[in-house]
């Protein structure tokens, strides 16, 4: 569902949590989004990153405790998995498989 469907604007979201266990970008997933969307400067969040298949249930988990904390506010909570076979080492695009 987007925010569009939900009939939020990015500026509506209080909390953004991000998760994944194989992308780890920097700047991070959620300091993307908050610039991508034009997010407000005092949103508040958080990358769960490095934590395999587990980051998704824990994401949710993390969200429900920050809107307990936080009455009234609204939450984004973006699961992210990248799946592939390539690595990138050394600057070159090798197979997982490769020796």
């Amino acid at each position: 569902m987007s925010l569009i469907h939900a009939g939020l604007a990015a500026t509506d979201i209080d909390i953004l949590v991000t998760t994944g266990s194989t992308f780890h970008p920097v700047p991070s997933l959620e300091s993307m989004l908050v610039n991508a969307l034009k997010m407000r400067p005092d949103v508040k969040s958080v990358h769960m990153g490095c934590m395999a298949c587990a980051a998704g249930a824990l994401g949710i988990n993390l969200v429900q405790d920050l809107l307990k904390a936080n009455p009234n506010s609204t939450a984004l909570f973006v699961p992210h998995e990248n799946v592939t076979r390539g690595a990138l080492v050394y600057g070159q695009l090798k197979s997982v498989d490769s020796p």
